[in-house]
C-alpha cells in the first residue's frame, strides 16, 4: 500500500522545469531532449494513474471487508433481540 501511495510529483515537476528551461535553448540536440523529457512526463503520470487506481482498490476491498463486519453485526443483534445493544434498551431495564 506505501509503495501505491508513493508521490510522483516531484519527479514530474522536476521533469517539467528541466523541458521548460530546454525549450528556452537554441539547438539542434533540443528536439531530442525534449522528446525524452515528454517521455518521462508522460511515464510518470501513467505512474500516478496506476498508483491511484490501485489506492482506490484497496480502499474499496477495505470499507467493503468494514460494511461486511458491520452487517454481521447488525445481524447478529437483530438475532439476539436487539436489547443487548441498544443503550436505551438496557436504561429501562
Amino acid at each position: 500500500m506505501q509503495q501505491a501511495c508513493r508521490s510522483r510529483l516531484r519527479s514530474a515537476r522536476q521533469a517539467a522545469q528541466t523541458l521548460h528551461r530546454q525549450l528556452r535553448r537554441k539547438g539542434e540536440e533540443k528536439e531530442a531532449q525534449q522528446k525524452a523529457l515528454y517521455q518521462k512526463l508522460i511515464q510518470t503520470a501513467e505512474q500516478m494513474v496506476r498508483q491511484s487506481r490501485q489506492v482506490v482498490a484497496a480502499l474499496s476491498e477495505q470499507t467493503e471487508q468494514q460494511a461486511l463486519r458491520l452487517l454481521s453485526q447488525v445481524r447478529a443483534c437483530a438475532a439476539a433481540g436487539g436489547a443487548r445493544h441498544r443503550p436505551d434498551a438496557q436504561a429501562g431495564s
